[in-house]
């Protein structure tokens, strides 16, 4: 779970590492949840459990 927040953490936040697609989706949600002004750790939580259905959607794809 470590090397996942460490992801979520230096993929999502900073916004030059926002290149990929998925990256770019959960920047919208981050960006969103940013403004209104929702604390850190609960906007970190909301995108990591964004981050996991996403690309569990796409394994689950990629297996098919």
């Amino acid at each position: 779970m470590n090397a996942f927040w460490t992801y979520c953490f230096t993929r999502v936040e900073p916004i030059s590492r926002r290149t990929n697609p998925i990256a770019q989706h959960l920047d919208k949600i981050y960006d969103r949840e940013k403004n209104t002004g929702k604390p850190i750790k609960k906007m970190r939580a909301n995108i990591r459990s964004k981050a996991t259905e996403i690309l569990y959607k796409k394994l689950v794809s990629a297996v098919r």
